[in-house]
């Protein structure tokens, strides 16, 4: 099996990408084969597709405390 089937066998596909699987031998001799491509961390709860992106996301160095709108 090819790295590339393997990356895509895992479910991730861009770069960046995040998935969530539960430990499994099979998941695990998958990691072990591509270790050197992903990133590995133990989660005990799994986050949304929102929560995701917001911790993605850049602070933009101020923050709108009111919006003043004329009318």
């Amino acid at each position: 099996m090819t790295t590339r089937a393997i990356v895509k066998t895992l479910g991730l596909g861009k770069r960046g990408s995040t998935v969530y699987r539960k430990v499994t031998p099979a998941i695990a001799g998958s990691i072990l084969k591509v270790k050197e491509l992903v990133n590995v961390e133990l989660s005990e709860t799994m986050l949304t597709k929102e929560e995701q992106r917001n911790l993605r996301k850049s602070k933009p160095g101020f923050e709108v405390e009111r919006r003043f709108y004329n009318v």
